[in-house]
């Protein structure tokens, strides 16, 4: 609640408990003091990058920089990158609903890689690590069709056929998992 990218932003009045190892009270400090800590931080993070991007002319190429995870929150994060590469610089925000923050860009990147993963992927990969490939019930979302003016007089039931079922294994598995988390 208290850091910035920018100590220009911050006031050096506000104060808030800081607790410190080795010291039974907490310290004291500013918030201006916390922002030129986070400011020298990212700089150097920045700059490290920024190094290893020049080597291979990255920044040349259109698009610019995309900021995600937690700490691409920090509020004036954006900027101080724009300052450091001097290239465009956006902060991704994932667009799932309950999700609309930064911090969960890493889990849904991985959830819906691994939900992507083709069938023969997964097989080779069983075979180079010799871990069983389990496959589970692939679940049929079920949706009633709405009365037309016109009826039929048959229906056929809708049925799955085992194999495909067992179709989407581990990776429905882990899918399953975490959209009932975030659900």
């Amino acid at each position: 609640n208290y850091g910035d990218a920018f100590p220009a932003r911050t006031s050096a009045s506000e104060e808030f408990p800081v607790d410190v190892i080795g010291k039974s009270e907490p310290v004291k400090i500013d918030e201006r003091y916390l922002s030129e800590i986070i400011e020298a931080r990212l700089e150097q993070i920045f700059n490290k990058s920024k190094e290893v991007l020049d080597e291979i002319d990255a920044l040349e190429l259109p698009g610019g920089i995309v900021l995600t995870g937690g700490a691409a929150s920090i509020p004036g994060i954006v900027e101080l990158a724009q300052e450091v590469f001097d290239v465009n610089v956006k902060l991704y925000v994932p667009n799932h609903m309950g999700l609309r923050n930064p911090v969960f860009t890493n889990v849904i990147s991985i959830v819906d890689y691994s939900a992507n993963l083709s069938e023969v992927y997964q097989l080779a990969k069983s075979a180079v690590t010799g871990e069983k490939v389990t496959q589970s019930q692939a679940t049929v979302n079920y949706q009633p069709e709405v009365a037309h003016e016109t009826s039929f007089e048959a229906t056929e039931e809708f049925s799955v056929p085992e194999e495909e079922n067992e179709a989407e294994g581990i990776v429905g598995k882990v899918k399953g998992f975490f959209s009932s988390i975030f659900e």
